[in-house]
């Protein structure tokens, strides 16, 4: 029979599917702050160095505190990224390496804590539980069987976790979805939310990625437009990264959305989607560059009250890309508005004062890394004023 504290996660990650629209980037605003190499080589807990290559998802652990996986491999790095004010990149530092029990093809990653991570991998497909300080296994949640139907390689690449509710998505569409991303066509994905808990699946939406930016690359014939990463914002709203390689030059093209899951139909009882009636997520463009092959994208430490970083990670798996650290500064953040649904109301106030009492990250309302009353009074100005 499950727990009181299972039921009420439960329900939270139910009534995260009711949550309106989040801010649309009319308000928000992402631009790029710096950029940093990662370092070439890692020494993990058994006192075993390797190489750092093919680094493929980021998360945020805790202060200035990250962990990244490594692609195909046993393998995460952690390390802290110190940030000024304005995002640029203060320090990279205390750099460690961490062996996991289990080699696989993992592309997402969400902190649980500072002592369990979880990675998203490709294959099986399968959202699976890790301690960082042992590398062992904990749990397998497997991902609900209509993923099976994955193409090769394009399997879960999305992962993103925040109060318990946990978001992921296929790269590109499923056998039974639709066809991939072309010069001319877009492809559709399923985002899936979960009980990061109990590992129970939800509601899945329908999300279409953009076509490929350009044609296919010449001799090789490849190309690709792909969801790369989810990232769950404070308030339930959510970010999108699309990847697309194409050609002529610039030969990788990212973007950054803005998703509106007000009115999107649930298809998790549609055993395909090809061929079927159904409304799609809203989407807004917040952000568009090359930057390489960005792979990985992570909500970071705040910058200001009203400011955050978005820490992403580019892969170097390619001839073109090199491993690298790339700061976003994520701006026009409403701090009141604790529901994110864009109204401030008393919901927003009893939202904020649940995270006071829990001593929550999201309680640092002037965001100076600790949680007092300093915080509760400035939520409270704030409050009062409005956006």
């Amino acid at each position: 029979m499950p727990t009181g504290q299972n039921k009420l996660t439960h329900t939270l990650v139910a009534l995260a599917l009711l949550i309106p629209a989040p801010l649309a980037c009319a308000q928000l605003s992402i631009t790029l702050a710096d950029t940093t190499p990662l370092p070439s080589s890692a020494t993990d807990q058994h006192n075993v160095a390797f190489d750092v290559t093919g680094v493929s998802a980021v998360t945020h652990l805790s202060a200035d505190r990250y962990a990244a996986v490594l692609d195909r491999s046993d393998k995460l790095i952690l390390f802290d990224l110190h940030l000024n004010a304005d995002g640029a990149i203060a320090a990279l530092t205390n750099i460690a390496g961490l062996t996991l029990d289990t080699t696989a093809d993992w592309e997402g990653a969400a902190a649980l804590s500072d002592t369990r991570i979880l990675l998203a991998e490709e294959g099986t497909p399968s959202v699976v539980e890790f301690d960082l300080t042992t590398g062992a296994r904990v749990r397998t949640i497997d991902a609900p069987p209509v993923f099976l139907n994955r193409r090769n390689n394009l399997g879960l690449e999305s992962l993103t976790v925040r109060a318990g509710v946990g978001w992921t998505a296929n790269e590109e569409a499923l056998r039974v979805d639709g066809l991939r991303a072309t010069p001319s066509d877009a492809t559709d994905v399923r985002l899936a939310v979960f009980n990061a808990g109990t590992g129970e699946f939800g509601a899945q939406l329908v999300y279409q990625v953009d076509a490929m930016h350009g044609g296919y690359v010449p001799l090789t014939n490849s190309g690709q437009s792909g969801l790369s990463d989810l990232v769950l914002l404070p308030g339930g709203g959510l970010l999108a990264l699309e990847r697309s390689l194409a050609f002529p030059a610039p030969l990788f093209d990212a973007r950054i959305y803005s998703i509106d899951r007000t009115g999107a139909t649930d298809v998790r009882g549609l055993d395909a989607l090809d061929g079927a009636t159904f409304t799609r997520v809203a989407k807004t463009l917040c952000w568009s560059g090359d930057l390489g092959n960005l792979e990985g994208l992570a909500l970071g430490a705040k910058l200001s009250a009203t400011e955050s970083a978005l820490v992403a990670v580019v892969d170097d798996g390619d001839p073109f890309s090199s491993n690298q650290l790339a700061v976003f500064r994520l701006g026009g953040l409403c701090p009141p508005d604790a529901t994110g649904d864009t109204t401030i109301d008393t919901n927003d106030f009893f939202a904020y004062l649940a995270a006071y009492q829990a001593n929550s990250a999201d309680a640092d309302f002037n965001a100076d890394t600790l949680v007092n009353t300093n915080d509760f009074f400035a939520f409270l100005a704030a409050y009062q004023a409005g956006c």
